[in-house]
């Protein structure tokens, strides 16, 4: 039974070599490009909390790196949707729509060598207590935060430097 394993896992191996798998969370590169992780620093023209939120969670997965070769830019715009509206005219549920600009910037020459637009949704519940609104709602604006920079991330991973 060992022997099988054995054998089963030298194919799947050479298999997977074979086929030009890279681990897209690897500590040293992501996709195809190379473009290391820390080899990016994220960064963000606006000063809301949903730019904040976005670049955080950015941060988080990619480091809080300074002086790298990459600048990963981000333009967030958020909006707000009431899409389960009560007899009273009230809106009782809401979509949170973030679309985010993305820019990869050579920090050397200042090239765009990379753009993309990622767009995240999240819903949440508005009850009659404000308090809890505001809670659900920051809730919501936390999720679509983390939501968006998985999908950064994620594009950013199929990034393929022109040749």
């Amino acid at each position: 039974m060992n022997i099988a394993k054995t054998i089963l896992v030298s194919f799947a191996l050479v298999f997977m070599s074979a086929c030009g798998f890279k681990p897209m969370h690897a500590a040293n590169g992501i996709g195809i490009s190379g473009v290391a992780f820390n080899d990016i620093a994220v960064r963000t023209p606006g000063n809301q909390k949903i730019d904040f939120l976005v670049k955080q969670a950015l941060r988080d997965r990619l480091g809080d790196n300074q002086n790298t070769a990459y600048i990963l830019q981000i333009k967030p715009n958020l909006s707000r949707n009431g899409i389960g509206i009560q007899g009273d005219d009230i809106a009782s549920r809401y979509d949170v729509n973030l679309s985010t600009y993305v820019e990869l910037i050579d920090a050397k020459s200042g090239d765009v060598l990379w753009t993309n637009t990622v767009k995240s949704i999240s819903t949440y519940s508005a009850p009659q207590d404000p308090y809890a609104t505001i809670a659900a709602q920051s809730n919501a604006n936390e999720l679509v935060a983390r939501d968006a920079a998985e999908r950064i991330l994620i594009a950013l991973s199929r990034y393929k430097p022109r040749t």
